[in-house]
């Protein structure tokens, strides 16, 4: 009985389990920000983390772009976040730097074109991801696979 209550004090279970901490994958998280209005950027459901491990990161692209007409419009921008991971070849800690990139769009662009863009400017970056696009017209998909390069 515990002081000052009448009511018995609860079973304590012989062997508790223990907590299972969930286990986080290292890579850089996928976000975008479609800055058109008549563009769509969407991370592809499952997509959303382009990892070491060989997880890629995808995005749709939909619809004709209407261009810059505003101080606003007319950006497609793409961030690939920074993260650590410990390599498995010699169990030291890599800084992965952060990458962002943007597309500006034109009356009439489609969304593979804007893909392109968004692919080309990953390519050219000294950041170890590769991008690829597959799609025609106004629907696109590019993958964002993470591949170290050798300068």
């Amino acid at each position: 009985m515990r002081i000052g209550s009448s009511l018995p004090r609860p079973a304590r279970a012989a062997h508790a389990a223990p907590k299972s901490k969930p286990t986080k994958v290292p890579g850089a998280k996928l976000e975008v920000l479609a800055g058109d209005r008549t563009q769509q950027l969407v991370v592809a459901s499952g997509g959303g983390k382009v990892c070491p491990s060989g997880q890629a990161g995808q995005i749709q692209i939909l619809g004709k772009a209407s261009g810059r007409q505003q101080a606003g419009d007319g950006m497609q921008n793409l961030w690939l976040g920074i993260f650590r991971f410990t390599r498995p070849d010699n169990g030291k800690t890599d800084h992965v730097g952060g990458l962002n990139v943007w597309a500006p769009t034109k009356p009439g662009q489609t969304a593979l074109e804007t893909a392109q863009i968004l692919a080309d400017k990953i390519n050219a970056a000294h950041r170890p991801y590769e991008a690829k696009v597959t799609g025609a017209g106004d629907n696109a998909t590019l993958t964002v696979v993470y591949k170290e390069h050798k300068y």
